[in-house]
């Protein structure tokens, strides 16, 4: 028994997104709301060692609120029904977690919680623990069939119930180490359908604090506020500054690969943003032909930053350092220029 997953998430740097995005973009719909969400980026000023966030950025009170783990980024999504039960359901219930995954996925809920994955031989991450999306069993080979990063890609892979049970145990065992985790609880999704309809402001509001930070400053006001973060077009540019910094030390630092990926969907997620409203006549065939060639330039750009940080790995080079200063400086002349063309188009 299987629930749809939509193969292709868009943005694939970080399961809360690709988990969420493998259900919802099961509806055509969900593609609209896309359309306005995963604009915004955000990131921390300690240097190399933060990765970006995308943010939607609809309701402030998702900050605030202790179910923020991978709801808070997909909290506003009309197409997802999310709600969470305790680790220790099973024990009040009385049955295994074999049997609370069957008896949801019978229910057409899609089911994410953290285990210790050292128990499930499918992974090949140097971690302990990892969130992966249920969406079915095969009660014949007696295993579990999920979605997540096993490695360098997201993949659909299977576990034996065994190895659920086992890492299940484990991950609750830990928990002086991962009790915020637990906390967190099962996470029981279920897509939904309404009837969508595009706002064009919302999405231009967006696109301009990307690159202004100056349109939608009430939703979250506190967080501009705090001088340790930075957002949009910023991220590029700290990101730059910390490079150099680090060319100045006489350091080889350059953070972590997951901040490449997110540079690489960003410009990904705007191809297809483009497309979408194309499709949705509110924007014209030759204004969409001409930003996605600019856009696609840039995700070439982005793919070379990635692969220069892959390179900097196997050999650490001064040199290679300065190429990707390079690329991020095309880079962010490009979405200034393609992001005010978007904007213009959209105001017709």
């Amino acid at each position: 028994m299987e629930l749809q997953i939509c193969d292709d998430t868009i943005i694939k740097s970080s399961p809360d997104y690709a988990h969420i995005l493998s259900i919802v973009f099961n509806d055509p719909d969900a593609y609209k709301w896309f359309a306005e969400s995963y604009i915004q980026l955000l990131i921390g000023t300690d240097g190399l060692d933060r990765e970006p966030m995308f943010y939607n950025f609809v309701d402030y009170s998702m900050f605030s609120n202790t179910d923020y783990y991978f709801v808070a980024n997909n909290k506003t999504c009309p197409f997802a029904d999310i709600y969470r039960d305790p680790y220790n359901i099973v024990e009040e219930r009385g049955i295994s977690i074999i049997d609370y995954i069957k008896e949801k996925l019978q229910n057409n809920f899609y089911i994410m919680f953290f285990v210790d994955i050292t128990e499930i031989a499918a992974y090949k991450l140097h971690i302990k623990f990892h969130c992966p999306l249920i969406y079915g069993y095969d009660d014949e080979k007696q295993e579990i069939l999920f979605r997540d990063y096993c490695g360098l890609h997201y993949i659909k892979s299977r576990m034996s119930f065994d190895e659920l049970e086992k890492g299940f145990i484990k991950f609750r065992e830990q928990k002086n180490i991962y009790q915020p985790f637990i906390e967190y609880g099962i996470n029981c999704i279920q897509l939904k359908h309404i009837d969508y309809y595009i706002d064009s402001k919302k999405i231009i509001g967006s696109l301009r604090d990307y690159l202004f930070g100056d349109e939608v400053k009430e939703t979250y006001f506190k967080f501009l506020q705090n001088s340790s973060y930075h957002y949009g077009i910023d991220v590029l540019r700290l990101t730059k500054k910390a490079l150099l910094k680090e060319i100045e030390k006489d350091k080889l630092n350059i953070g972590w690969r997951v901040r490449y990926a997110h540079f690489i969907d960003f410009e990904q997620a705007m191809v297809s943003r483009i497309e979408i409203l194309h499709k949705n006549q509110m924007i014209s065939s030759k204004e969409s032909n001409e930003m996605i060639l600019l856009v696609k330039s840039n995700l070439d750009c982005a793919e070379k930053v990635l692969n220069c940080y892959l390179k900097f790995l196997i050999k650490p080079n001064r040199n290679i350092i300065l190429n990707i200063i390079n690329f991020l400086d095309d880079m962010e002349k490009n979405q200034v220029y393609y992001i005010n063309k978007l904007i213009e188009a959209l105001m017709v």
